[in-house]
């Protein structure tokens, strides 16, 4: 790519790892151990699967968009996070909107700058969605990995 291309990309990839880290530090602060009022165990157990699988989701879209080294790689990797995202952000909408929200904007920002990049390189990006779901399938997978550790007794992983 150029540098008239890189200088249009960068930024806006640099602005959507600072959305990304946003969510995920009001996701932390919020933390599994937040208990709220009349909660049942199962519901408690489900809210911390939810920030346990998001946790583990964004941090998937975390790494792919940190190893893009060039604005050639953008094409590749950027695409499949975009449904991460948005499986993320249905998972949060309820117990945490702004987030949600954030993850919204975040999610057409990323598909602007896919679609632009892909564009400039004319490069076919069809293949996203299997990459998506792998993302996905890893993080409900390490969620109750965690969630099996903290309550070993319980049965049933709440979804």
């Amino acid at each position: 790519m150029s540098v008239i291309q890189q200088v249009a990309l960068a930024p806006r990839l640099n602005y959507s790892k600072q959305l990304l880290r946003d969510v995920m530090d009001t996701l932390q602060r919020c933390g599994i151990d937040a208990e709220k009022d009349g909660d049942t165990k199962y519901s408690l157990i489900k809210r911390q699967y939810t920030i346990m699988f998001c946790m583990e989701a964004l941090a998937k879209v975390r790494q792919a968009l940190e190893s893009i080294r060039g604005m050639d790689q953008i094409p590749n990797n950027v695409p499949p996070t975009i449904g991460v995202l948005r499986a993320v952000g249905v998972q949060l909408s309820s117990e945490f909107p702004h987030c949600n929200n954030t993850l919204c904007e975040l999610a057409v920002h990323l598909g602007s700058v896919s679609m632009d990049s892909a564009l400039l390189r004319r490069i076919d990006i069809k293949y996203s969605g299997t990459r998506s779901e792998d993302m996905i399938k890893k993080s409900r997978m390490m969620a109750e990995k965690k969630i099996r550790k903290l309550y070993p007794n319980f049965t049933t992983i709440p979804q």
